[in-house]
C-alpha cells in the first residue's frame, strides 16, 4: 500500500493553528458528551471526524477545563507550565475506561493503556505513524500528522490499524514515521508483534538532514 502524499498534504494544510500551540486530541469510542473550556471561553474543535477530535488554540488562562458529560477536569496549559512546544493532550476513551498516552510537563490525568503502540514526534517536522501490513507502509491518513511532541495512541480497537487488516496479537512487518519533510520513511521495528507496550519517538538531525527513531 503506498503513500498519497497528494492527501497527506492537504491533510497538513488543514490545520488552522500556528506551531506549538496547545492542542487536545480526544478518540472517543463512546459518543460522549465533551466540552473543553480556556477560562471561560469555550473552545470548539476544529476538527471532528474518524471519531477522533481534535482541538488546537493559544491559551488565554493557565488552566484549561475538559468537561465530560457530568465529570470535570482541570489540565494545565502552557500559559500555567514550562512547555515551549504547547501542552499537548492525547487521550482515549473507551469502554474499558479513561486513558492518556502524554501531556509532556502538562497534566497527566489518566493512565496508559496497558495494550499500545505509541508514536511520538520530538522533530520539528510534521511526521505520519506509519505502518506496513505486509504490502508497503501505509501512513496514517486518518488520524493525520505529529508536530513536535504530539503523540499519537494506537490500541488493539484503532480504526487506523484495523483498516489496514491490522489486529491486536498480529505481528506487524514495520512501524516507523513518514516525514513529509525529507518525503522518506523511517523504520522503528520490524516484525513486530502487537502486544503489551511498544513507543517509539522521532528525531531528526538538523546537521545530517536525517531522521531517526528510538525506543522509549
Amino acid at each position: 500500500m503506498k503513500i498519497n502524499i497528494t492527501l497527506l498534504a492537504t491533510l497538513a494544510s488543514l490545520s488552522t493553528s500556528a506551531a506549538f500551540a496547545d492542542t487536545i486530541w480526544i478518540e472517543d469510542y463512546l459518543g460522549e458528551d465533551i466540552k473543553i473550556y480556556d477560562g471561560t471561553n469555550h473552545i470548539k474543535p476544529y476538527t471532528n471526524a474518524n471519531g477522533r477530535i481534535g482541538y488546537s488554540f493559544r491559551p488565554t488562562a493557565s488552566n484549561v477545563k475538559m468537561i465530560i458529560g457530568q465529570e470535570e477536569y482541570q489540565m494545565l496549559t502552557s500559559r500555567g507550565t514550562y512547555a515551549p512546544y504547547g501542552c499537548n493532550y492525547t487521550f482515549m476513551f473507551s469502554e474499558d475506561g479513561k486513558y492518556q498516552s502524554n501531556g509532556g510537563n502538562c497534566t497527566s490525568l489518566f493512565d496508559s493503556p496497558p495494550e499500545r503502540i505509541v508514536l511520538q514526534n520530538d522533530s520539528l517536522n510534521d511526521i505520519y505513524p506509519a505502518f506496513d501490513a505486509g504490502w508497503g507502509y501505509a501512513a496514517d491518513s486518518i488520524f493525520g500528522f505529529l508536530k513536535k511532541e504530539q503523540s499519537q495512541l494506537y490500541t488493539p480497537n484503532n480504526k487506523f490499524l484495523s483498516s489496514i487488516g491490522i489486529l491486536y496479537g498480529n505481528t506487524i512487518k514495520q512501524v516507523g514515521f513518514y516525514d513529509q519533510t525529507t518525503t522518506e520513511y523511517v523504520t522503528c521495528s520490524e516484525n513486530l508483534v502487537f502486544s503489551g507496550v511498544t513507543q517509539f519517538k522521532y528525531i531528526f538531525d538538523e546537521k545530517t538532514r536525517q531522521g531517526q527513531c528510538e525506543q522509549f
